[in-house]
């Protein structure tokens, strides 16, 4: 495995996307190459306090276009994420929302519509979700597993969705400087321009 990039937060936390070497490589279109091409194969890593988590597998274009935007956004003040949801709980919110809907058809609970999809930055089949969003002036992004319905449960289980939603840590919530959002952007930017020089960079 070799990084592409590196996007740190703190000395000890950060983000790493990183590939396979060649004879290991996955593309979905094309014979691999040393070459890094939009449609290979690869992984965003959370690096926590000596620890490393699979946060996403995927082509690089759709990982790194979705953090690209997503920096856009909110360092536009465009990702307001409302006050009924306290920072570090999206994903107690958006897993609420889903089951209730899925089994109660009770419609969102809180005051007003989330539009979720205006925070999501990355999704995996392990029910890991990145969030992306603004409090204030500030940006954060959080990383942690919502609650899915086991596909066989045929009746809803409280329990286990109230067990669930009293002790859901994120596995990161973490405040994100105005100049670490800069240097990511550059960072996604160039690795956009390396990839697909047709592009549109824009929001």
């Amino acid at each position: 495995m070799k990084i592409i990039q590196e996007f740190p937060i703190t000395s000890d936390i950060g983000l790493q996307i990183v590939i396979p070497d060649v004879q290991d490589k996955f593309n979905y279109y094309y014979e691999p190459t040393e070459v890094l091409h939009k449609f290979d194969e690869v992984s965003v890593i959370l690096t926590l306090h000596g620890e490393s988590y699979t946060v996403i597998t995927d082509i690089v274009q759709v990982i790194i276009c979705n953090l690209y935007h997503s920096l856009k956004r909110t360092l536009l003040h465009k990702n307001a994420l409302p006050f009924c949801i306290p920072i570090g709980s999206l994903n107690v919110a958006f897993s609420d929302d889903y089951y209730r809907n899925y089994w109660r058809e009770e419609g969102l609970p809180r005051k007003d519509i989330v539009d979720y999809h205006q925070f999501w930055l990355w999704s995996t089949p392990n029910d890991m979700q990145s969030w992306m969003y603004n409090r204030d002036d500030a940006i954060y992004l959080e990383i942690g597993k919502m609650y899915i319905i086991p596909e066989d449960q045929e009746q809803p289980n409280d329990d286990e969705f109230q067990n669930y939603m009293a002790h859901y840590k994120p596995l990161l919530c973490a405040k994100i400087s105005h100049e670490i959002a800069h240097d990511w952007l550059e960072k996604c930017k160039k690795i956009i321009l390396e990839i697909d020089s047709a592009y549109e960079l824009t929001v």
